[in-house]
C-alpha cells in the first residue's frame, strides 16, 4: 500500500494544559479525553490526540524517565 499523506505530526511539550491550549486556540484542535488505561503512563508520559488537526499531543510525566523527556531536555518544545 502506498502512504497517502502525514497521518499525524506529534508534538513533544513540557506543559501539557499550555500545549493543549496553544493547539486548540492556533489550530482549533479538539482533543479527544485522554486514555485512562494507564498505556502511556507506562511510557512516563501524557497523550492526547486531535485527530481533526493531525496533532499527538505528548508530555513527559513529572520525575519519570521517558524518551520524551530526553528529546525534550536535548532538543527543546516541537
Amino acid at each position: 500500500m502506498k502512504q497517502q499523506g502525514i497521518n499525524r505530526v506529534v508534538a513533544a511539550v513540557w506543559d501539557f494544559d499550555a500545549g493543549k491550549r496553544f493547539f486548540e486556540r492556533v489550530l482549533g484542535a479538539e482533543f479527544a479525553p485522554e486514555n485512562d488505561d494507564g498505556e502511556a503512563a507506562s511510557f512516563g508520559v501524557r497523550v492526547a490526540m486531535a485527530r481533526d488537526a493531525g496533532i499527538e499531543l505528548v508530555s513527559p510525566l513529572p520525575d519519570v524517565d521517558s524518551p520524551i523527556r530526553d528529546e525534550l531536555e536535548r532538543n527543546g518544545e516541537g
